[in-house]
Formats: structure tokens, C-alpha cells, sequence
């Protein structure tokens, strides 16, 4: 599977990087549609609240993940997750890639 170096870590000067495969770019395709954000700010250490996800966005973009990868996400889940990042982690684990 391919990966792309989406952004730099400001914080330990790393480079994070996630899979850019046809899940990965329909999931961000989804934060676009739902949050009305720009491609260039859907990036894996975005914070949702940043992106402005109150609770019920929170709800509708579970649903549709739900729907859309046919999984299952926990209210406990939702309540772990921060960052694009970590929400794509948790997709890509319960899809079992």
C-alpha cells in the first residue's frame, strides 16, 4: 500500500504519515462534506474540535463512518478519539487492514 507524508509533527519534527487508500480518501472526503473544511486542513493531527466537531457532528460523522465502512464505533471510541489520525486508526483497525 502506498504512503504519502501528509504533514510535519511541530511537536517531535517527525513526519506522520498515513495509508492513502481509497478508504483513507473517502473518510476525509466525508470531514469535507460534514465539517464544509478544506482539503489542505483535513490532515491526520488535526483536532476535530479544531475543525469545529461539536457533539451532534460528532454523532452524524459516526453514523456515516458506520454506514459508509460497514463498522461498528462505540460511544467509548468517540470518546477516545482527537484527531483525524486517530479516527482513520480506528477505521483501519475495525476494517481489519
Amino acid at each position: 500500500m502506498d504512503h504519502e507524508d501528509l504533514v510535519r509533527d511541530g511537536a517531535s519534527g517527525g513526519l506522520s504519515t498515513v495509508h492513502r487508500s481509497g478508504s483513507d480518501r473517502a473518510f476525509r472526503e466525508m470531514i469535507m462534506v460534514h465539517l464544509g473544511v478544506d482539503e489542505s486542513e483535513v490532515v491526520s493531527d488535526a483536532k476535530f474540535v479544531d475543525l469545529g466537531v461539536g457533539s451532534l457532528t460528532a454523532l452524524e460523522l459516526t453514523v456515516a463512518v458506520g454506514d459508509t465502512f460497514g463498522i461498528r464505533i462505540t460511544d467509548e471510541d468517540v470518546a477516545k478519539i482527537s484527531t483525524v489520525g486517530e479516527a482513520y486508526s480506528l477505521i483501519e483497525s475495525r476494517m481489519g487492514l
